[in-house]
């Protein structure tokens, strides 16, 4: 599960304090790729990238909130058997 900015790792130099998220979130997988969600300019949107390979189908296209991008990735990573080992969240 995704911990709060409030929690522990909060580093406020790195935060969007307009949105109380990291400005850029990278999860790391099982299989070593990495997944990024970055807020999209000053618009609120936020995109999911890999490091490694094409975004899926299923993914692409632009989040109205932080968690709902997190929501579809988890929920996709699921749908295919894949784990997030570690985040910077």
């Amino acid at each position: 599960m995704i911990r709060s900015a409030h929690f522990e790792g909060y580093r406020p130099e790195q935060t969007d304090v307009t949105r109380d998220v990291p400005k850029v979130k990278e999860f790391v997988l099982d299989n070593g790729n990495k997944i990024y969600i970055k807020a999209d300019g000053p618009s609120s949107f936020f995109r999911i990238n890999y490091d490694k390979g094409q975004v899926p189908a299923k993914l692409t296209g632009a989040y109205t909130s932080y968690y709902f991008a997190v929501r579809a990735m988890e929920q996709y990573l699921a749908s295919v058997g894949r784990t997030i080992v570690s985040s910077n969240v």
